[in-house]
């Protein structure tokens, strides 16, 4: 096992001879909208253990032009920021090296082709690279461009990734040597078919200039495909007319292109591919589908699902039963033709030691963390025991030793005599999206990230389009979608049509749908695995961090915008004036990038409605008050100190965006109100019982609940209209949550 040992050096590696590896490492995928998924499918940083993986991989930034940019709104914000969360865990493991992955299937090919076309555009790109790592304490780069030369590339794409490669290693190294600082890792995520490797990889240059390759060995069959099949296969089944699209011809043909093995790192799914079947009768491998499997709980995406959501399916009944050649099992339900082929810790088990240690890879990599059984709660076998496994069986390899094999809990099952011998020749490539399609993931192929449209199957929730798909936002409880306004607002305001269609005409048309490969090309890993959020998030608006290129500054932003030169993207409170703020963006105010709400430089009561830069002035439904942070007109949040109740917090979605705040002198915090109220009156035993205000006789107090609340007297009812903010006179804009 010595031989195999991985690179740590900070010199330019010109042989492949004297390439040497010290272990075998685990290279991890941590996806950053995982966190929109609802209940034990919830993913955020906190849920990483830190000691489960040699190397973290952030997915994914984005290109805005040809520098490096965040891709979630608060990946960077000043708030919650993800990229600081994944960070923090190399305190707890200071061995652990964290990646940003750029690229990705949805940001499809002519960006990157674009960007490497030209070597000052490649040099503006790397140099962003170095900013923005170094910035955000990432130790490396992971180009996850899929792919050079395929999905609208340009036939040069092959040569100019060759350049980029060389070039940003040798840039790598240069800063390195510059400022004593380790260098910067250098990586990729490639594609694992044939056609893929031939047409887009110069896999010697590659591998000269890279620490190490992932490949992305899954995703090999899918519900693009008019048969079922075994997406992960160690070797080709029976079944499959095709002996290619499995993980050992994928890793040895990356070997025989010129990469040596321990450079390479294999990649596992913790997630399985589905399909409806046409015949529940006949079930094997092979067997004529009609489509995607019906989407699970958490993922929300057809033909994909989580490893966990897998268990907890395996146990409403079914059969599980086991591929003897390509070593992975695949679930059959005969009742909702459900079949679904994905790898458990058997077949992740065999994977690592018949090919990743009998043949000297240089380990494993996993898509991804959060698809694992990461809480534990439903399979049954511990947290991550997928990723766990991986990890216990490389580390006992490091040092010598050996891992038992796993035992199946439930008795595999051999595959039915009914299999056809052989699958049709695959002729359709895959893709995330369905272009032109019906639905609400049709409207959102064809719109840009982050718009938003009724549900016209109910009227207390909405879309909003995220990366391409539909997800599901529900309004706060007792308040409906208005789609005069874009918002959720009182029912009283809104007309409920849930016959009328969603507006598609509204859709802008300038951002093209995700393009499928040639139907000339065989399917090769061309689908990295979930890649847009497909789940119900938060009962906030999610805003965008997309940036349109021809966006001009729009909204009002305070005098002396200078400020924004050294800000960071996003929202600030002005230093000198509590009652106004800064929205930067590159460092000028404007009217954010794909943000479909800003706050109002002055009033708490109204908001901007942004679409490509320009902001339109709406007002806040009366009674609700606009949430910088939420982007829209919630009427909770703010929840009282249990140690003091003068102070408060202000929280969002589990996470407090603030210290505690204190209420003026006099005046206590109500967790009925969610307000700031007069201290000194006693409520007990007098509900309902109203008391003047001193000084203004526009007030009156009113016990609400046992709670002292200010009321004004034209406002609605305090129990039907309550708000997170704070008197207006000891209130600013920048107070909202």
């Amino acid at each position: 096992m010595a031989g195999f040992k991985h690179l740590v050096t900070t010199l330019l590696v010109c042989s492949l001879a004297s390439i040497g590896l010290a272990e075998y490492i685990m290279v991890c995928y941590y996806t950053n909208w995982a966190q929109y998924r609802n209940g034990v499918g919830k993913f955020m940083p906190k849920d990483i253990d830190p000691n489960l993986c040699t190397h973290i991989i952030y997915a994914f930034g984005k290109l805005d032009g040809n520098k490096i940019t965040n891709f979630e709104w608060n990946d960077n914000d000043d708030y919650i920021n993800l990229y600081k969360q994944v960070n923090e865990h190399k305190a707890a493991n200071p061995n652990l090296k964290t990646l940003l992955a750029m690229g990705g299937w949805t940001a499809g090919s002519l960006i990157y082709s674009n960007m490497a076309s030209t070597a000052a555009n490649r040099k503006e790109f790397i140099d962003s690279a170095i900013d923005w790592l170094r910035k955000y304490n990432f130790d490396g780069l992971d180009m996850d461009w899929e792919y050079p030369a395929n999905r609208d590339g340009k036939p040069y794409d092959k040569e100019n990734f060759a350049h980029l490669c060389k070039e940003t290693r040798e840039a790598f190294d240069n800063e390195a040597q510059t400022t004593g600082r380790d260098r910067l890792l250098f990586t990729s995520a490639v594609g694992a078919g044939k056609a893929v490797v031939d047409s887009a990889y110069d896999v010697p240059v590659m591998a000269q200039y890279m620490d190490f390759i992932c490949i992305m060995s899954y995703d090999l069959h899918g519900s693009w495909e008019s048969f079922t099949g075994l997406h992960t296969g160690l070797d080709a089944s029976d079944a499959d007319s095709d002996k290619t699209l499995n993980v050992m011809f994928a890793a040895n043909y990356w070997h025989q292109k010129g990469a040596p093995r321990n450079k390479l790192i294999i990649g596992l799914g913790t997630y399985g591919r589905s399909f409806t079947l046409v015949d529940a009768s006949n079930h094997g491998v092979g067997a004529p589908a009609s489509g995607a499997g019906a989407p699970g709980t958490y993922t929300r995406e057809k033909g994909f699902l989580s490893y966990y959501e897998i268990c907890e399916m395996r146990k409403n009944g079914g059969t599980t039963y086991r591929d003897p050649v390509a070593k992975v099992p695949y679930y059959v339900n005969p009742n909702t033709k459900l079949w679904v082929g994905y790898d458990d810790k058997e077949s992740i088990y065999a994977k690592l030691t018949e090919l990743i240690i009998k043949d000297g890879y240089g380990g494993a990599m996993t898509w991804a963390l959060d698809l694992d059984d990461f809480t534990g709660t439903i399979c049954g076998e511990g947290k991550y025991p997928l990723i766990s496994l991986m990890k216990n069986v490389l580390d006992q390899a490091n040092g010598g030793g050996t891992v038992k094999p796993p035992t199946t809990k439930e008795p595999g099952t051999n595959p039915p005599t009914n299999a056809p011998t052989n699958a049709p020749t695959t002729t359709r490539a895959p893709s995330v999206t369905t272009p032109g399609g019906g639905g609400a993931d049709g409207i959102c192929a064809q719109s840009y990230h982050g718009y938003i449209f009724p549900n016209v199957n109910d009227c207390s929730s909405f879309y909003q389009c995220v990366h391409g798909r539909a997800v599901v936002i529900q309004c706060q409880s007792g308040l409906l979608f208005n789609v005069a306004t874009d918002n959720c607002d009182w029912p009283s305001n809104v007309v409920c049509a849930s016959t009328t269609q969603a507006p598609v005409t509204a859709v802008p048309t300038t951002q093209a749908p995700v393009t499928a490969v040639p139907t000339t090309q065989a399917p090769v890993t061309a689908v990295p695995t979930t890649q847009a959020p497909v789940t119900v998030v938060p009962t906030t608006i999610i805003p965008s961090s997309s940036k349109p290129s021809s966006m001009a500054p729009t909204t009002p932003t305070p005098a002396g915008s200078g400020f924004c030169s050294t800000a960071s993207n996003g929202l600030h409170p002005d230093p000198l004036d509590c009652a106004q703020y800064y929205n930067c963006w590159n460092g000028a105010g404007s009217c954010e990038g794909g943000a479909h709400y800003l706050a109002h430089p002055t009033d708490c009561t109204k908001f901007y409605q942004c679409s490509h830069g320009v902001g339109k002035e709406i007002d806040c439904t009366p009674g609700l008050h606009f949430s910088v942070q939420h982007r829209t007109c919630p009427y909770d949040g703010a929840i009282r100190d249990p140690t003091d109740c003068a102070k408060y917090y202000l929280c969002w979605n589990g996470v407090v965006l603030r210290q505690p705040k204190s209420c003026s002198s006099g005046m206590l915090f109500s967790s009925v109100t969610k307000l700031c109220d007069r201290a000194g009156i006693s409520c007990t035993n007098n509900e309902g019982k109203l008391y003047p205000y001193s000084n203004d006789c526009t007030k009156y107090i009113q016990c609400v609940h046992g709670s002292p609340l200010t009321t004004s007297a034209s406002s609605p009812k305090p129990t039907d209209a309550p708000s997170i903010m704070e008197s207006t006179d000891n209130a600013s804009p920048d107070d909202n949550i």
